[in-house]
């Protein structure tokens, strides 16, 4: 019979250093068939130098049944910064993965650390 056939909690942690302002993902999350996962993440990141910071939360859900997989409505974020150039933090979805996405800011190193949580319900049809 068609239902619920489990679900699974992980916490997971990811880094990575930008140098420009290209969007660059920190983390990417599979989203399998017959699945609806919603990420929680805590982000960090830091001027290389210490001159600027930002703090971020996003929280963010797709699912998928047959095909990619879909957001389901707009990511959640909240950011504190004190950057004059304003890095960002993003999330969307890229064939069958969430993706979380930071962006440097041009000609500054930027240091990025994540935290984030993995929530995932299954079904069989």
């Amino acid at each position: 019979a068609a239902g619920f056939t489990g679900s699974h909690k992980e916490t997971c942690q990811a880094g990575l250093q930008t140098l420009d302002g290209v969007s660059t993902a920190i983390a990417t999350i599979a989203v399998t068939d017959l699945s609806a996962v919603t990420i929680s993440a805590f982000i960090t990141a830091a001027r290389s130098d210490h001159t600027a910071a930002l703090s971020a939360n996003v929280q963010y859900c797709a699912r998928r049944a047959g095909g990619g997989a879909v957001q389901v409505g707009l990511p959640i974020i909240s950011i504190v910064e004190d950057s004059a150039s304003a890095p960002t933090v993003d999330a969307d979805v890229n064939g069958n993965n969430i993706r979380l996405m930071v962006t440097g800011v041009g000609a500054q190193t930027w240091n990025w650390v994540c935290t984030y949580d993995v929530m995932r319900v299954n079904t069989n049809a």
